[in-house]
């Protein structure tokens, strides 16, 4: 459900329902990740801003659709900005600590991986999961129900998106540290697929 280029997913391997119930250490290792992939973004696409932002579950793993992913994943997404007025309508706040929203639903904003944290888990304030993708399509000015995954897939938009990373990141050397390291085995990879030129 890529909308745009530049739109990509952060999954932990190990199973959570949210980001605000990661362990210190892999919430460390999170914040790393978001640091590369907004260098690596910004690199490979030009792009001025790098958006983060998630539907956190609570504990029980209750979600209000039956065919929502009820396991943390971020979105990223490269040049967007949600207006101040969908902010507002969600009534996010600005926040020190994701962990106090460990244990309830919440929605999470950040423009940078150094940005604000913003949230949204007032149980009286309903935020639907699929909001932001909403507001991105109306800012896009796609047409009604493409913010949709379920009936949108946008398959392009992802694999130009994988595409192009991986033709900035095989240029990557040694001497550029972690960014090279966490990357290479993606390269290697990517480079035997049947598909690639």
């Amino acid at each position: 459900g890529a909308l745009k280029l530049g739109f990509l997913m952060i999954v932990p391997k190990e199973h959570y329902l949210s980001v605000a119930q990661y362990p210190p250490a892999l919430l460390k290792e999170y914040q790393q990740v978001c640091e590369d992939l907004e260098e690596i973004l910004k690199n490979t696409f030009g792009a001025k801003i790098v958006t983060f932002f998630e539907h956190g579950t609570a504990p029980g793993g209750y979600t209000s659709h039956k065919k929502s992913i009820v396991h943390a994943h971020t979105h990223v997404v490269t040049d967007f900005i949600m207006e101040d007025k969908y902010k507002e309508m969600v009534q996010l706040k600005t926040i020190d600590d994701i962990n106090v929203a460990a244990h309830t639903h919440y929605f999470s904003y950040q423009e940078g991986a150094h940005g604000d944290l913003q949230i949204a888990m007032d149980s009286e304030v309903y935020v639907q999961r699929q909001f932001p993708r909403q507001v991105m399509a109306l800012q896009l000015g796609l047409a009604p129900g493409q913010y949709n995954w379920r009936h949108a897939a946008f398959h392009e938009n992802s694999a130009a998106t994988v595409y192009r990373l991986y033709t900035y990141l095989k240029t990557l050397q040694p001497k550029d540290g972690r960014l090279f390291e966490r990357t290479h085995d993606f390269v290697i990879g990517y480079s035997q697929r049947d598909d690639v030129i």
